[in-house]
């Protein structure tokens, strides 16, 4: 049986280059996490979480400000899922640094959620507000 990969595709674009760029990188880091977690040392974890960590801050970053910029009305909603993904996320990383090693496999189900319930729903959702504001011009 193969793997199904999930890449960021034509369908899931948001018509935002830099955001949709990002978006293609976060796949490329979940799916670094899927092929290489059954081997993958304590240390190449936390620097993988760490990467992920900082990466999607700044995407958060960026989006929210396009998000801004077209006076998008969902905005608060929108980045409260932000912030949540962020505390999760970085409590995935104090229990690295603090505890023990968190679950690999279960970080790697967050994120896989996290890419279905966001950026797969929720991110499509101000791709069609914006198709409509284009439209509305």
């Amino acid at each position: 049986m193969t793997k199904k990969k999930k890449n960021c595709t034509k369908e899931m674009t948001v018509f935002i280059r830099k955001v949709d760029e990002q978006h293609q990188k976060f796949f490329k880091l979940v799916r670094n996490l899927d092929n290489n977690k059954e081997g993958m040392t304590s240390k190449e974890y936390a620097r993988l979480l760490s990467i992920l960590t900082d990466y999607l801050i700044e995407h958060f970053e960026t989006e929210e400000s396009y998000l801004r910029k077209i006076d998008y009305p969902y905005l608060n909603e929108h980045i409260a899922d932000h912030r949540h993904f962020i505390y999760t996320i970085s409590n995935y990383n104090l229990m690295y640094n603090r505890f023990s090693v968190p679950d690999v496999e279960e970080v790697y189900q967050f994120l896989k959620k996290w890419l279905a319930e966001h950026e797969l729903d929720a991110d499509m959702v101000y791709r069609n507000y914006l198709i409509k504001q284009i439209k509305n011009d």
